[in-house]
Protein backbone atom coordinates (compact mmCIF):
# COMPACT_ATOMS: atom_id res chain seq x y z
CA UNK A 1 0.00 0.00 0.00
CA UNK A 2 2.28 2.10 0.42
CA UNK A 3 4.29 1.96 -2.22
CA UNK A 4 1.38 2.48 -4.46
CA UNK A 5 0.47 5.57 -2.17
CA UNK A 6 4.36 6.41 -2.95
CA UNK A 7 4.09 5.77 -7.01
CA UNK A 8 0.60 7.95 -6.96
CA UNK A 9 2.40 10.99 -4.97
CA UNK A 10 4.76 10.96 -7.74
CA UNK A 11 2.45 12.04 -10.36
CA UNK A 12 2.26 15.50 -8.40
CA UNK A 13 5.34 16.06 -10.50
CA UNK A 14 5.11 17.31 -13.99
CA UNK A 15 9.07 15.26 -14.88
CA UNK A 16 7.43 12.09 -14.12
CA UNK A 17 4.20 13.18 -15.73
CA UNK A 18 6.61 13.16 -19.12
CA UNK A 19 7.92 9.82 -18.61
CA UNK A 20 4.43 8.07 -18.25
CA UNK A 21 3.28 10.62 -21.14
CA UNK A 22 6.03 9.30 -23.11
CA UNK A 23 5.38 5.91 -22.83
CA UNK A 24 1.58 5.86 -23.33
CA UNK A 25 2.95 7.94 -26.08
CA UNK A 26 4.94 4.43 -27.46
CA UNK A 27 2.57 2.28 -26.81
CA UNK A 28 -0.08 4.47 -29.17
CA UNK A 29 2.34 4.42 -32.03
CA UNK A 30 2.89 0.52 -31.77
CA UNK A 31 -0.65 -0.01 -31.83
CA UNK A 32 -1.69 2.67 -34.48
CA UNK A 33 1.39 1.67 -37.21
CA UNK A 34 2.23 -1.99 -36.62
CA UNK A 35 1.30 -4.76 -38.81
CA UNK A 36 -0.99 -2.19 -40.67
CA UNK A 37 -0.70 -4.39 -44.27
CA UNK A 38 -1.71 -6.98 -42.74
CA UNK A 39 -4.31 -6.37 -40.01
CA UNK A 40 -6.98 -5.89 -40.77
CA UNK A 41 -6.49 -8.24 -43.40
CA UNK A 42 -7.89 -7.50 -46.92
CA UNK A 43 -8.76 -3.71 -47.81
CA UNK A 44 -12.33 -2.00 -47.61
CA UNK A 45 -14.27 -1.57 -50.74
CA UNK A 46 -13.82 1.79 -49.86
CA UNK A 47 -10.18 1.72 -48.91
CA UNK A 48 -9.64 0.87 -52.55
CA UNK A 49 -11.24 3.20 -54.09
CA UNK A 50 -9.83 6.14 -52.33
CA UNK A 51 -6.37 4.40 -52.38
CA UNK A 52 -6.94 4.48 -55.71
CA UNK A 53 -8.27 8.03 -56.26
CA UNK A 54 -5.35 8.90 -54.18
CA UNK A 55 -3.00 7.61 -56.27
CA UNK A 56 -4.76 9.18 -59.55
CA UNK A 57 -4.76 12.85 -57.72
CA UNK A 58 -0.86 12.22 -56.89
CA UNK A 59 0.13 11.94 -60.64
CA UNK A 60 -2.62 13.36 -62.56
CA UNK A 61 -4.28 15.95 -60.34
CA UNK A 62 -7.89 14.19 -61.08
CA UNK A 63 -10.24 11.27 -59.26
CA UNK A 64 -10.53 8.01 -61.47
CA UNK A 65 -13.58 9.84 -62.91
CA UNK A 66 -11.23 12.86 -64.27
CA UNK A 67 -12.71 15.17 -62.13
CA UNK A 68 -10.50 18.17 -61.66
CA UNK A 69 -8.87 18.51 -57.50
CA UNK A 70 -12.57 17.32 -56.45
CA UNK A 71 -14.01 18.81 -53.18
CA UNK A 72 -15.68 15.95 -53.01
CA UNK A 73 -15.31 12.53 -54.63
CA UNK A 74 -17.49 9.92 -56.55
CA UNK A 75 -16.32 6.72 -55.55
CA UNK A 76 -18.66 4.37 -56.26
CA UNK A 77 -21.62 6.92 -56.76
CA UNK A 78 -23.00 7.88 -53.57
CA UNK A 79 -19.85 10.16 -52.51
CA UNK A 80 -16.52 9.93 -50.78
CA UNK A 81 -15.22 12.55 -48.39
CA UNK A 82 -11.67 13.97 -49.84
CA UNK A 83 -9.76 14.76 -46.60
CA UNK A 84 -8.00 10.76 -46.62
CA UNK A 85 -7.84 11.04 -50.11
CA UNK A 86 -5.76 14.00 -50.72
CA UNK A 87 -3.45 13.42 -47.64
CA UNK A 88 -2.44 9.85 -49.63
CA UNK A 89 -1.63 11.65 -52.13
CA UNK A 90 1.09 13.46 -50.60
CA UNK A 91 2.14 9.99 -49.03
CA UNK A 92 2.40 8.90 -52.40
CA UNK A 93 4.15 11.53 -53.83
CA UNK A 94 6.84 11.80 -50.75
CA UNK A 95 6.97 7.31 -50.36
CA UNK A 96 5.32 6.03 -53.15
CA UNK A 97 2.12 3.66 -52.85
CA UNK A 98 1.59 1.12 -50.30
CA UNK A 99 -1.11 -0.23 -48.36
CA UNK A 100 1.11 0.24 -45.10
CA UNK A 101 1.76 3.53 -46.23
CA UNK A 102 -2.15 4.44 -47.23
CA UNK A 103 -3.56 3.36 -44.15
CA UNK A 104 -0.65 5.03 -42.15
CA UNK A 105 -2.57 8.47 -42.90
CA UNK A 106 -5.19 7.26 -40.09
CA UNK A 107 -2.55 7.09 -38.02
CA UNK A 108 -1.46 10.55 -38.98
CA UNK A 109 -3.87 11.98 -37.57
CA UNK A 110 -4.61 10.29 -34.79
CA UNK A 111 -0.87 11.32 -33.76
CA UNK A 112 -1.73 14.79 -34.09
CA UNK A 113 -4.72 14.39 -31.92
CA UNK A 114 -3.08 12.14 -29.01
CA UNK A 115 -1.05 15.41 -28.76
CA UNK A 116 -3.85 17.55 -28.50
CA UNK A 117 -5.84 15.46 -26.57
CA UNK A 118 -2.84 16.09 -23.58
CA UNK A 119 -2.55 19.54 -24.37
CA UNK A 120 -6.78 19.52 -24.05
CA UNK A 121 -6.52 17.94 -20.64
CA UNK A 122 -4.16 20.39 -19.55
CA UNK A 123 -6.70 23.25 -19.71
CA UNK A 124 -9.67 22.00 -18.74
CA UNK A 125 -8.57 19.54 -16.10
CA UNK A 126 -7.55 21.64 -12.78
CA UNK A 127 -4.79 19.30 -11.69
CA UNK A 128 -2.09 18.87 -14.61
CA UNK A 129 -1.66 14.78 -13.29
CA UNK A 130 -5.48 14.33 -14.96
CA UNK A 131 -4.15 15.65 -17.88
CA UNK A 132 -2.70 11.86 -18.75
CA UNK A 133 -6.17 10.37 -18.50
CA UNK A 134 -7.97 11.51 -21.93
CA UNK A 135 -4.43 10.50 -24.39
CA UNK A 136 -4.21 7.12 -22.30
CA UNK A 137 -8.08 6.26 -22.71
CA UNK A 138 -7.72 6.54 -26.81
CA UNK A 139 -4.47 5.04 -26.58
CA UNK A 140 -6.78 1.66 -24.92
CA UNK A 141 -9.96 2.22 -26.19
CA UNK A 142 -11.64 -0.45 -28.80
CA UNK A 143 -13.58 2.52 -31.10
CA UNK A 144 -10.00 4.47 -31.55
CA UNK A 145 -8.00 1.51 -31.86
CA UNK A 146 -9.84 -0.06 -34.61
CA UNK A 147 -10.42 3.11 -36.59
CA UNK A 148 -7.12 4.93 -36.42
CA UNK A 149 -5.76 1.67 -38.50
CA UNK A 150 -7.26 1.99 -41.62
CA UNK A 151 -8.18 4.17 -44.52
CA UNK A 152 -11.99 4.99 -43.89
CA UNK A 153 -12.76 8.27 -45.00
CA UNK A 154 -15.07 9.54 -42.35
CA UNK A 155 -12.96 7.94 -39.55
CA UNK A 156 -10.33 11.16 -40.02
CA UNK A 157 -13.75 12.82 -37.99
CA UNK A 158 -12.57 11.20 -34.54
CA UNK A 159 -9.44 12.89 -35.15
CA UNK A 160 -10.04 16.28 -36.36
CA UNK A 161 -12.64 17.59 -34.13
CA UNK A 162 -10.42 16.31 -31.28
CA UNK A 163 -7.68 18.86 -32.67
CA UNK A 164 -10.53 21.37 -33.16
CA UNK A 165 -11.56 21.10 -29.88
CA UNK A 166 -8.16 21.81 -28.87
CA UNK A 167 -7.60 25.09 -30.89
CA UNK A 168 -11.35 26.31 -29.34
CA UNK A 169 -9.97 25.58 -25.84
CA UNK A 170 -7.02 27.78 -26.51
CA UNK A 171 -9.44 30.46 -28.01
CA UNK A 172 -11.52 30.54 -25.19
CA UNK A 173 -9.58 30.43 -22.08
CA UNK A 174 -6.93 32.58 -23.38
CA UNK A 175 -8.49 34.85 -26.06
CA UNK A 176 -5.98 35.39 -28.37
CA UNK A 177 -6.61 35.93 -32.16
CA UNK A 178 -4.56 33.59 -33.45
CA UNK A 179 -6.35 30.50 -31.78
CA UNK A 180 -9.93 31.79 -33.40
CA UNK A 181 -8.23 31.78 -36.98
CA UNK A 182 -6.65 28.12 -35.66
CA UNK A 183 -10.02 27.05 -34.69
CA UNK A 184 -11.81 28.52 -38.51
CA UNK A 185 -9.01 26.43 -39.68
CA UNK A 186 -9.02 22.87 -38.20
CA UNK A 187 -13.10 23.36 -37.87
CA UNK A 188 -13.00 23.81 -41.72
CA UNK A 189 -10.63 21.15 -42.57
CA UNK A 190 -13.13 18.64 -40.73
CA UNK A 191 -15.83 19.41 -42.78
CA UNK A 192 -13.58 17.26 -45.39
CA UNK A 193 -13.60 14.18 -43.11
CA UNK A 194 -17.29 13.34 -43.37
CA UNK A 195 -20.67 14.60 -44.88
CA UNK A 196 -22.63 14.37 -41.33
CA UNK A 197 -20.46 17.51 -40.41
CA UNK A 198 -22.15 19.37 -42.60
CA UNK A 199 -25.24 19.31 -40.44
CA UNK A 200 -23.17 18.30 -36.97
CA UNK A 201 -20.84 21.71 -37.16
CA UNK A 202 -23.20 24.25 -38.15
CA UNK A 203 -26.15 23.75 -35.32
CA UNK A 204 -23.01 23.46 -32.54
CA UNK A 205 -21.41 26.49 -33.81
CA UNK A 206 -24.24 28.56 -33.53
CA UNK A 207 -25.09 27.20 -30.29
CA UNK A 208 -20.92 27.41 -29.19
CA UNK A 209 -21.53 31.48 -30.15
CA UNK A 210 -24.43 32.57 -28.33
CA UNK A 211 -23.14 30.62 -25.12
CA UNK A 212 -20.23 32.90 -25.76
CA UNK A 213 -22.43 35.84 -26.52
CA UNK A 214 -24.16 35.21 -22.90
CA UNK A 215 -20.83 34.86 -20.71
CA UNK A 216 -20.09 37.78 -22.76
CA UNK A 217 -16.36 35.79 -23.87
CA UNK A 218 -16.41 36.92 -27.21
CA UNK A 219 -15.76 40.37 -29.41
CA UNK A 220 -16.47 40.88 -33.01
CA UNK A 221 -12.88 40.25 -34.09
CA UNK A 222 -12.22 36.93 -32.45
CA UNK A 223 -15.59 36.19 -34.59
CA UNK A 224 -14.27 37.59 -37.33
CA UNK A 225 -10.75 35.85 -37.02
CA UNK A 226 -12.54 32.17 -36.79
CA UNK A 227 -14.99 33.19 -39.34
CA UNK A 228 -12.83 34.29 -42.77
CA UNK A 229 -10.73 30.30 -42.55
CA UNK A 230 -13.88 28.20 -41.49
CA UNK A 231 -15.66 30.20 -44.78
CA UNK A 232 -12.76 30.34 -47.40
CA UNK A 233 -11.99 26.73 -46.58
CA UNK A 234 -15.30 25.42 -46.42
CA UNK A 235 -16.27 27.26 -49.40
CA UNK A 236 -15.42 24.36 -51.98
CA UNK A 237 -17.69 21.72 -49.85
CA UNK A 238 -20.97 24.63 -49.57
CA UNK A 239 -21.10 24.71 -53.68
CA UNK A 240 -20.52 21.34 -53.91
CA UNK A 241 -23.48 20.75 -52.20
CA UNK A 242 -25.45 23.33 -53.81
CA UNK A 243 -24.75 21.12 -57.22
CA UNK A 244 -25.83 18.17 -55.83
CA UNK A 245 -29.19 19.18 -54.37
CA UNK A 246 -29.92 21.05 -57.57
CA UNK A 247 -29.81 24.44 -56.57
CA UNK A 248 -26.77 25.66 -59.20
CA UNK A 249 -25.71 23.63 -62.18
CA UNK A 250 -22.48 21.60 -62.56
CA UNK A 251 -19.52 24.27 -63.24
CA UNK A 252 -15.93 24.17 -63.09
CA UNK A 253 -13.20 27.15 -61.98
CA UNK A 254 -9.83 25.59 -64.33
CA UNK A 255 -8.59 23.64 -61.30
CA UNK A 256 -11.02 22.10 -59.47
CA UNK A 257 -14.64 20.73 -61.01
CA UNK A 258 -17.96 20.93 -59.06
CA UNK A 259 -20.11 17.73 -59.90
CA UNK A 260 -23.04 15.48 -59.48
CA UNK A 261 -23.16 12.61 -57.39
CA UNK A 262 -24.86 10.13 -58.81
CA UNK A 263 -26.95 10.35 -55.63
CA UNK A 264 -27.55 12.77 -53.13
CA UNK A 265 -27.24 11.35 -49.72
CA UNK A 266 -28.89 14.73 -48.12
CA UNK A 267 -32.24 11.90 -48.17
CA UNK A 268 -30.64 9.75 -45.61
CA UNK A 269 -31.35 12.87 -43.07
CA UNK A 270 -35.33 13.18 -41.56
CA UNK A 271 -37.18 13.58 -38.30
CA UNK A 272 -38.53 10.01 -39.42
CA UNK A 273 -35.75 8.26 -38.62
CA UNK A 274 -35.90 8.65 -34.45
CA UNK A 275 -38.44 6.09 -33.76
CA UNK A 276 -36.89 3.54 -35.59
CA UNK A 277 -32.95 4.95 -34.37
CA UNK A 278 -33.64 4.55 -30.73
CA UNK A 279 -33.69 1.54 -30.25
CA UNK A 280 -30.39 1.35 -31.54
CA UNK A 281 -28.48 3.72 -29.30
CA UNK A 282 -27.09 1.08 -27.22
CA UNK A 283 -25.08 0.06 -30.29
CA UNK A 284 -23.22 3.26 -29.50
CA UNK A 285 -21.50 1.58 -26.38
CA UNK A 286 -21.76 -1.83 -27.90
CA UNK A 287 -21.47 -2.78 -30.96
CA UNK A 288 -23.30 -2.51 -34.52
CA UNK A 289 -23.31 -4.95 -37.85
CA UNK A 290 -20.54 -3.94 -38.81
CA UNK A 291 -17.79 -5.76 -37.30
CA UNK A 292 -14.40 -3.79 -37.93
CA UNK A 293 -16.21 -1.24 -35.80
CA UNK A 294 -16.52 -2.73 -32.44
CA UNK A 295 -16.97 -6.33 -30.89
CA UNK A 296 -19.30 -7.36 -28.67
CA UNK A 297 -16.73 -8.61 -26.06
CA UNK A 298 -15.48 -5.20 -25.58
CA UNK A 299 -17.94 -2.58 -26.83
CA UNK A 300 -16.91 0.68 -27.92
CA UNK A 301 -14.86 2.13 -25.07
CA UNK A 302 -14.73 -0.57 -23.07
CA UNK A 303 -18.51 -1.35 -20.46
CA UNK A 304 -16.29 -0.36 -17.49
CA UNK A 305 -16.54 3.16 -19.28
CA UNK A 306 -19.93 4.06 -18.81
CA UNK A 307 -20.88 4.90 -14.98
CA UNK A 308 -17.56 7.09 -15.17
CA UNK A 309 -18.84 8.86 -18.76
CA UNK A 310 -22.08 8.80 -17.02
CA UNK A 311 -20.54 10.88 -13.86
CA UNK A 312 -18.74 12.76 -16.29
CA UNK A 313 -21.63 14.20 -18.28
CA UNK A 314 -23.01 14.74 -14.70
CA UNK A 315 -19.96 17.03 -13.53
CA UNK A 316 -20.24 18.77 -17.08
CA UNK A 317 -23.67 19.50 -16.19
CA UNK A 318 -22.42 21.40 -12.93
CA UNK A 319 -19.69 23.43 -14.59
CA UNK A 320 -22.21 24.63 -17.50
CA UNK A 321 -24.54 25.86 -14.62
CA UNK A 322 -21.94 27.36 -12.77
CA UNK A 323 -20.15 29.01 -16.01
CA UNK A 324 -23.21 30.55 -17.06
CA UNK A 325 -23.37 32.15 -13.62
CA UNK A 326 -20.38 33.22 -13.31
CA UNK A 327 -20.10 34.49 -16.36
CA UNK A 328 -16.41 32.59 -16.77
CA UNK A 329 -15.32 30.41 -20.02
CA UNK A 330 -15.59 26.46 -19.73
CA UNK A 331 -14.88 23.94 -21.82
CA UNK A 332 -17.76 22.04 -20.76
CA UNK A 333 -20.61 23.89 -22.11
CA UNK A 334 -19.19 23.22 -25.85
CA UNK A 335 -18.70 19.45 -24.61
CA UNK A 336 -22.69 19.35 -23.93
CA UNK A 337 -23.92 21.43 -26.76
CA UNK A 338 -21.51 19.31 -28.99
CA UNK A 339 -22.83 15.83 -27.81
CA UNK A 340 -26.42 16.73 -27.56
CA UNK A 341 -26.27 18.32 -31.48
CA UNK A 342 -24.19 15.20 -32.25
CA UNK A 343 -26.82 12.55 -30.98
CA UNK A 344 -29.90 14.00 -32.17
CA UNK A 345 -28.05 14.06 -35.70
CA UNK A 346 -27.45 10.40 -35.39
CA UNK A 347 -31.26 9.89 -34.49
CA UNK A 348 -32.55 11.31 -37.27
CA UNK A 349 -29.68 9.65 -39.85
CA UNK A 350 -30.92 6.66 -41.56
CA UNK A 351 -29.95 3.19 -39.90
CA UNK A 352 -28.02 4.59 -36.81
CA UNK A 353 -24.21 2.88 -36.62
CA UNK A 354 -21.11 3.51 -35.23
CA UNK A 355 -19.47 4.82 -38.21
CA UNK A 356 -22.80 7.39 -38.61
CA UNK A 357 -22.21 8.63 -34.85
CA UNK A 358 -18.69 8.53 -35.02
CA UNK A 359 -17.68 11.92 -34.06
CA UNK A 360 -19.46 11.53 -30.77
CA UNK A 361 -16.38 9.34 -29.57
CA UNK A 362 -14.28 12.47 -28.55
CA UNK A 363 -16.71 13.88 -26.11
CA UNK A 364 -17.65 10.28 -24.66
CA UNK A 365 -13.95 9.87 -24.07
CA UNK A 366 -13.89 13.25 -22.42
CA UNK A 367 -16.69 12.83 -20.23
CA UNK A 368 -15.21 9.45 -19.56
CA UNK A 369 -11.76 11.32 -18.25
CA UNK A 370 -13.99 13.47 -16.26
CA UNK A 371 -15.49 10.57 -14.33
CA UNK A 372 -12.24 9.25 -13.43
CA UNK A 373 -10.69 12.21 -12.30
CA UNK A 374 -13.67 12.51 -10.19
CA UNK A 375 -12.81 9.47 -8.30
CA UNK A 376 -9.70 9.86 -8.32
CA UNK A 377 -10.09 12.75 -6.02
CA UNK A 378 -12.13 11.62 -4.15
CA UNK A 379 -10.48 8.15 -3.58
CA UNK A 380 -6.49 8.24 -3.74
CA UNK A 381 -6.12 4.93 -4.11
CA UNK A 382 -8.90 4.32 -6.98
CA UNK A 383 -6.58 4.54 -9.63
CA UNK A 384 -4.76 1.76 -8.46
CA UNK A 385 -8.01 -0.39 -9.14
CA UNK A 386 -9.31 1.65 -12.18
CA UNK A 387 -5.60 1.69 -14.46
CA UNK A 388 -5.08 -1.95 -14.01
CA UNK A 389 -8.61 -2.97 -14.86
CA UNK A 390 -7.91 -1.04 -18.28
CA UNK A 391 -4.80 -2.49 -18.63
CA UNK A 392 -6.36 -5.79 -18.52
CA UNK A 393 -8.81 -4.96 -21.06
CA UNK A 394 -6.44 -3.37 -23.01
CA UNK A 395 -4.28 -6.55 -23.06
CA UNK A 396 -7.09 -8.63 -23.63
CA UNK A 397 -8.19 -6.46 -27.17
CA UNK A 398 -4.93 -6.35 -28.36
CA UNK A 399 -4.97 -10.28 -27.90
CA UNK A 400 -8.01 -10.76 -30.07
CA UNK A 401 -6.99 -7.65 -32.28
CA UNK A 402 -3.71 -9.13 -33.45
CA UNK A 403 -3.65 -12.44 -32.73
CA UNK A 404 -7.45 -13.49 -32.64
CA UNK A 405 -10.11 -13.53 -34.39
CA UNK A 406 -10.43 -9.92 -35.41
CA UNK A 407 -9.38 -10.91 -39.23
CA UNK A 408 -11.80 -13.65 -39.37
CA UNK A 409 -14.40 -11.66 -37.94
CA UNK A 410 -13.85 -8.50 -40.64
CA UNK A 411 -13.52 -11.28 -43.54
CA UNK A 412 -14.83 -10.52 -46.64
CA UNK A 413 -18.04 -13.21 -45.56
CA UNK A 414 -18.77 -11.50 -42.06
CA UNK A 415 -18.31 -7.95 -43.31
CA UNK A 416 -21.82 -7.98 -46.41
CA UNK A 417 -18.34 -7.99 -48.42
CA UNK A 418 -17.13 -5.26 -47.53
CA UNK A 419 -13.94 -6.13 -46.80
CA UNK A 420 -12.12 -7.38 -49.75
CA UNK A 421 -9.55 -10.08 -49.07
CA UNK A 422 -5.97 -9.41 -48.16
CA UNK A 423 -5.01 -12.21 -51.54
CA UNK A 424 -6.19 -10.39 -53.85
CA UNK A 425 -4.04 -7.14 -53.40
CA UNK A 426 -1.07 -8.97 -52.53
CA UNK A 427 -1.72 -11.49 -55.88
CA UNK A 428 -1.12 -8.30 -58.00
CA UNK A 429 1.38 -6.98 -55.84
CA UNK A 430 2.94 -9.52 -56.44
CA UNK A 431 2.54 -9.73 -60.37
CA UNK A 432 3.50 -5.90 -60.30
CA UNK A 433 6.90 -6.75 -58.81
CA UNK A 434 7.60 -10.14 -60.36
CA UNK A 435 6.73 -9.65 -64.32
CA UNK A 436 6.31 -5.92 -64.64
CA UNK A 437 3.81 -6.01 -66.73
CA UNK A 438 6.00 -8.10 -69.52
CA UNK A 439 3.28 -10.78 -69.39
CA UNK A 440 -0.55 -10.88 -69.39
CA UNK A 441 -2.67 -11.97 -66.45
CA UNK A 442 -5.69 -13.62 -66.31
CA UNK A 443 -8.21 -13.12 -63.57
CA UNK A 444 -10.25 -16.08 -63.07
CA UNK A 445 -12.57 -16.22 -60.31
CA UNK A 446 -16.69 -16.05 -59.56
CA UNK A 447 -16.77 -14.10 -56.15
CA UNK A 448 -18.40 -11.16 -57.56
CA UNK A 449 -15.27 -9.29 -56.31
CA UNK A 450 -14.33 -5.58 -57.55
CA UNK A 451 -11.44 -6.71 -59.21
CA UNK A 452 -10.77 -3.73 -61.39
CA UNK A 453 -10.86 -1.42 -58.56
CA UNK A 454 -8.51 -3.41 -56.99
CA UNK A 455 -5.75 -4.08 -60.06
CA UNK A 456 -6.12 0.00 -60.69
CA UNK A 457 -5.34 0.72 -57.24
CA UNK A 458 -2.48 -1.92 -56.88
CA UNK A 459 -0.89 -1.20 -60.46
CA UNK A 460 -1.54 2.56 -60.60
CA UNK A 461 -3.52 2.31 -63.97
CA UNK A 462 -3.97 5.82 -65.54
CA UNK A 463 -7.22 7.58 -64.37
CA UNK A 464 -7.61 8.13 -68.24
CA UNK A 465 -7.48 4.78 -69.25
CA UNK A 466 -9.61 3.34 -66.43
CA UNK A 467 -12.47 6.00 -67.48
CA UNK A 468 -12.81 3.96 -70.79
CA UNK A 469 -16.10 1.66 -70.31
CA UNK A 470 -14.74 -1.85 -68.62
CA UNK A 471 -10.90 -0.99 -69.12
CA UNK A 472 -8.48 -2.97 -67.03
CA UNK A 473 -5.38 -2.79 -66.96
CA UNK A 474 -3.36 -3.58 -70.42
CA UNK A 475 -1.81 -6.66 -69.47
CA UNK A 476 -5.01 -7.80 -67.90
CA UNK A 477 -7.96 -9.56 -68.59
CA UNK A 478 -10.97 -10.53 -66.19
CA UNK A 479 -12.91 -13.89 -66.63
CA UNK A 480 -12.16 -17.21 -68.65
CA UNK A 481 -10.41 -16.94 -71.80
CA UNK A 482 -11.43 -18.87 -74.91
CA UNK A 483 -8.57 -20.82 -75.29
CA UNK A 484 -5.98 -21.25 -72.16
CA UNK A 485 -2.30 -20.32 -73.49
CA UNK A 486 -0.45 -22.74 -72.22
CA UNK A 487 3.39 -21.23 -73.69
CA UNK A 488 3.87 -19.69 -70.13
CA UNK A 489 3.45 -16.01 -71.86
CA UNK A 490 0.28 -15.54 -69.57
CA UNK A 491 -0.35 -15.90 -65.68
CA UNK A 492 -3.41 -17.06 -64.08
CA UNK A 493 -4.91 -15.63 -60.91
CA UNK A 494 -7.33 -18.54 -60.52
CA UNK A 495 -10.03 -18.84 -57.80
CA UNK A 496 -9.73 -22.34 -55.45
CA UNK A 497 -13.30 -23.11 -56.25
CA UNK A 498 -12.34 -23.68 -60.16
CA UNK A 499 -9.49 -25.76 -58.99
CA UNK A 500 -10.22 -27.61 -62.58
CA UNK A 501 -8.54 -25.40 -64.69
CA UNK A 502 -5.73 -25.28 -61.71
CA UNK A 503 -5.27 -28.78 -62.17
CA UNK A 504 -4.99 -28.69 -66.14
CA UNK A 505 -2.40 -25.85 -66.17
CA UNK A 506 -0.75 -27.95 -63.40
CA UNK A 507 -0.33 -31.09 -65.77
CA UNK A 508 0.92 -28.33 -68.45
CA UNK A 509 4.32 -27.23 -66.79
CA UNK A 510 2.77 -24.28 -64.79
CA UNK A 511 3.72 -23.45 -61.33
CA UNK A 512 0.73 -23.51 -58.79
CA UNK A 513 1.37 -21.24 -55.75
CA UNK A 514 -2.01 -21.44 -53.86
CA UNK A 515 -0.29 -21.16 -50.54
CA UNK A 516 0.58 -16.98 -50.16
CA UNK A 517 -3.10 -16.18 -51.84
CA UNK A 518 -5.93 -17.56 -49.62
CA UNK A 519 -8.37 -18.27 -51.40
CA UNK A 520 -6.87 -17.62 -54.95
CA UNK A 521 -3.82 -19.47 -56.44
CA UNK A 522 -1.54 -17.20 -59.04
CA UNK A 523 -0.43 -20.26 -61.81
CA UNK A 524 2.80 -19.00 -63.66
CA UNK A 525 5.31 -21.15 -65.97
CA UNK A 526 8.86 -19.36 -65.95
Amino acid sequence: MKFIKKGLSLLEEEKYQLIILVIIFAVFLFTRFAFLDRVPAGMHVDEYGAAYDSRCLADYGVDRYLTKMPPYLKNYGGGQSVLYAYTAALFVKIFGFSVTGFRAVAGFYATIAFVCLYFLGRLVFDKKKYALIPPFLMTVMPVYFMAERWGLDCNLFLSLIIISFFFLAKAGYERKKVWFVMSGVSLGITLYTYAITYLVLPVFLVLSLVYLLIIKKIKLSEIVCFAIPLVFIGLPIFLEQLVNSGRIPEFSTGFMDFKRMDGYRGGEFSLANISSNIPGLWSILSHDTLNYSANAAFGTLYYISIPFMLMGIGICVKRSVDSVKQKKFDMCPIFLMYFIVSLFVGLITEKININRVNGIYSVLLIFTALGIAFVWEKAEFSPAVIIPAYLVYFLLFGIFYFCGSYNESVSTENTEGLFQKRDMGEAVKFLKEKYNDEKKVWVIANDGVEWRIIIAAMTGTSPYEYAEEGYVENNYEIGVPEELDISGDCVYVIGKDIHHITDYLATVGFTVDDVNYGKYSVVYKE
